[in-house]
């Protein structure tokens, strides 16, 4: 299945078995039926051809939902179980998140990943067990880049929709 965000721009996208994905009734976002109106007015009104949204908040409540189309030319409609392809698109996400933590004390940049994470996760990355939080998000940590291997690319397209582990990934 593809997921397009323009005729022009197609970039595949797979959808997995996934069970039903429901919402305990009793714990609905509070702000349920404004994020509902919002996301169908937008797809509706065609400034989004698609949008998938899922929020977990143990304040607030849950919330989940797809509309619009996955594939315009195969007219698909997008639904819960499709996966997207985001990449860097997580950086600023991950990144803002983290300096929030840093403001209200929780997390310190200085941090290592050994403080966070079980050693068998790490232990076969180099450089990870002493990567700070501050390296990580500037990128010195001395961990590999694998999608700058020349062969992570050309599996991808070789094998579209394969999920890849992370080990997977490095071993390429």
């Amino acid at each position: 299945l593809h997921i397009t965000c323009s005729q022009e721009a197609i970039h595949q996208v797979s959808t997995t078995r996934c069970e039903t994905q429901t919402i305990d009734s009793t714990k609905l976002h509070e702000n349920h039926s404004e994020l509902e109106q919002i996301i169908y007015q937008n797809v509706e009104e065609g400034t989004l051809p698609s949008l998938a949204v899922r929020i977990n908040s143990k304040e607030k409540g849950d919330f989940l939902l797809s509309k619009g189309i996955a594939d315009l030319q195969l007219q698909v409609s997008l639904d819960v179980c499709h996966q997207f392809r985001v990449a860097s698109l997580t950086k600023m996400l991950v990144a803002t998140a983290t300096l929030q933590l840093v403001e209200e004390g929780q997390l310190r940049l200085d941090h290592q990943v050994s403080d966070f994470l079980e050693a068998e996760i790490y232990a076969d990355i180099d450089s990870a067990a002493t990567a700070s939080i501050a390296s990580l998000l500037n990128h010195t940590s001395g961990i590999a880049n694998y999608d700058r291997n020349p062969n992570f690319p050309l599996s991808i397209l070789d094998e579209p929709g394969k999920a890849l582990t992370i080990e997977a990934r490095l071993d390429l």
